[in-house]
């Protein structure tokens, strides 16, 4: 792919600010970051029943935002994915030591907001269900996970190997590719903050609260 199919791959669009609400863009300001919750093992089980919760409180919500925000996220991802998978392919199949089998990697709230919204059922569960277990979708051929599914630490993380190969792109595919991560870290900030708001507010009583109890 050329530098400016590249470019063109990472395209431009509206900004959140053209369409999320004032108190909404407000909320998620007031974050530092994401959350850490649901960070941790969890049994198949556990991780069901937390995802039907949120799925049936976004539902019951009748909030197009939620849709809205997670479809733009996804759509993000998938400007990332040519460029990720081209650094993968020429470091992963070499690397000594593949932050995949990193332990401390699991999906967080955000991660199962996100994937609630979109629908995406075909994800089992947790990362592991035990500490010290590798990564559950991790095969001979690397992730089994579509990018948009996995954790999202995984689609943004870079090694030394391959942010070496972001420095040697042309200047305004290290910017874009840099803005569509900030693009993507403010609608998930977004996404928790919508998802706080709407336990906070009753929509869809019962079940799971705003910090994943």
């Amino acid at each position: 792919m050329t530098a400016g199919a590249r470019r063109a791959r990472f395209g431009k669009d509206p900004g959140l600010d053209s369409w999320v609400p004032p108190h909404l863009l407000m909320r998620a300001s007031e974050k530092c970051g994401e959350t850490a919750l649901l960070r941790h093992p969890l049994e198949d089980a556990e991780w069901r029943l937390r995802f039907q919760i949120i799925h049936d409180r976004v539902r019951r919500s009748g909030d197009p935002a939620f849709s809205r925000i997670a479809e733009h996220i996804a759509a993000l991802i998938h400007r990332l994915d040519p460029l990720m998978t081209a650094y993968c392919r020429a470091t992963c199949p070499g690397c000594p030591d593949p932050c995949c089998h990193g332990r401390k990697v699991f999906f967080n709230l955000t991660d199962l907001i996100h994937l609630a919204v979109l629908g995406e059922a075909g994800v089992p569960g947790q990362t592991r269900t035990s500490e010290g277990l590798p990564c559950r979708y991790l095969g001979p051929k690397g992730c089994g996970l579509s990018r948009r599914a996995r954790p999202y630490v995984c689609v943004w993380f870079l090694c030394e190997p391959q942010m070496e190969r972001l420095r040697q792109e042309p200047i305004p595919i290290q910017r874009a590719f840099t803005a569509v991560l900030q693009e993507i870290r403010r609608a998930r900030l977004l996404l928790e903050a919508l998802y706080e708001l709407t336990v906070e507010s009753g929509d869809g009583q019962g079940g799971m609260t705003a910090n994943g109890d």
